[in-house]
């Protein structure tokens, strides 16, 4: 957070990749993907086995991770059959553009 702080023309993205092998719900899923303070930064992006999104951040998001209101991002599948699930690889990525 600190090497953005006092940056200007902010932008950024998250890249998220689903795991490939058969788990919990096999067809393609949508997702609700929301900073830590609740915030939702996409809630229609829908994902099949083994695929991989970059997820845009608009610049109010990139802001509150620069001022720190969002220190981490959280999914959730509206489900209310535990038996159906995803899963996602540990390869989270975040981008983060801006001009000092």
């Amino acid at each position: 957070r600190s090497i953005i702080s006092g940056g200007t023309n902010l932008s950024g993205r998250i890249y998220i990749q689903r795991l490939s092998s058969k788990h919990g719900n096999y067809t393609g899923s949508k997702i609700a993907l929301y900073g830590s303070d609740g915030t939702a930064i996409d809630t229609s992006t829908t994902f099949d086995l083994g695929q991989g999104k970059w997820i845009n951040l608009s610049s109010s998001v990139v802001s509150k991770i620069q001022s720190g209101a969002i220190t981490y991002f959280y999914i959730k599948w509206d489900s209310n059959d535990a038996s159906r699930y995803i899963r996602f690889e540990t390869n989270a990525k975040l981008e983060i553009t801006y001009t000092k």
